[in-house]
């Protein structure tokens, strides 16, 4: 069963090897840590002896929060891992005051719309050309409950 902790500096090495083979695009050292250091609380990782499971997400000052990358090693896929990573971030911006979560998502990319449609993401609309290989994206959503501090 994987951990899911916050990102640390240490990490970064698996987090763009398994990037690397999950996206096309790249993503550089520098971004992964200024994003580290801008979000803290919505950066983690899943960790099973090894990191293998990503999700990258930011926070907006107007409650507003958006998941940038989910990635899971191709060899732990379907075992849970992308599930605990979402639940994850949902649960970090819910406590950080988030009430509404964005993301895009290859229109080709079944496996990962479904289990966005599972948490209650639903399409928001489409961005043509939003891929480096000019395939489009969905743009997915989701509200948060809130959450009181005396609860």
């Amino acid at each position: 069963m994987a951990i899911v902790r916050r990102f640390k500096v240490e990490d970064l090495g698996r987090v763009m090897d398994i990037c690397e083979v999950s996206f096309e695009e790249r993503y550089t050292a520098e971004f992964f840590l200024s994003c580290f250091e801008a979000n803290f609380d919505h950066f983690l990782v899943a960790e099973e002896g090894d990191v293998v499971g990503v999700v990258l997400g930011i926070g907006y000052f107007n409650s507003l929060g958006r998941i940038l990358i989910l990635a899971v090693d191709r060899g732990f896929r379907r075992r849970g891992i992308g599930k605990a990573l979402i639940e994850a971030v949902l649960k970090s911006y819910m406590a950080s005051g988030i009430s509404e979560i964005r993301l895009e998502a290859r229109v080709s990319n079944r496996i990962a719309l479904a289990l966005y449609g599972k948490f209650g993401f639903k399409i928001a609309g489409r961005t043509r050309n939003y891929y480096i290989d000019g395939e489009d994206a969905l743009l997915l959503s989701k509200s948060l409950p809130s959450v009181s501090v005396l609860d």
